[in-house]
């Protein structure tokens, strides 16, 4: 059962996700399912923070249109939406960050345990 579990990684990741989504969806509001259901794909599938980033950056730029057009409560929702996909993006740099100086602490530790046994 392990192994299958293990090669259907990104399946129950996905799964997960969507139960979560529904959990939060029922129990609080439509909204906070999708951002912590995108937060979580994200940390699990490890996708690039530009993509958060960059929805954000897209999301920011339709903002100004929506407002000329004189739709100021969308352009509010849609802020805000911008807010979260910045936090998001920013949060998961921030582990990229973390993960990358835990990598180069354990290879340099790596290196210091051989060459005392060397």
């Amino acid at each position: 059962m392990r192994d299958w579990l293990r090669s259907k990684k990104h399946v129950v990741y996905w799964v997960g996700a969507v139960l979560i989504a529904v959990l939060f969806a029922t129990l609080v509001s439509l909204t906070s399912a999708i951002v912590i259901s995108f937060f979580l794909l994200g940390l699990l599938l490890e996708i690039d923070s530009g993509v958060p980033l960059a929805i954000a950056l897209i999301l920011l730029l339709v903002c100004p249109l929506l407002l000329v057009i004189k739709q100021n409560s969308s352009a509010e929702i849609l802020a805000v939406w911008a807010y979260y996909f910045l936090a998001i993006g920013i949060i998961l740099q921030f582990i990229d960050y973390m993960r990358s100086v835990a990598g180069k602490r354990t290879s340099r530790q790596s290196k210091v345990d051989s060459r005392s046994t060397g």
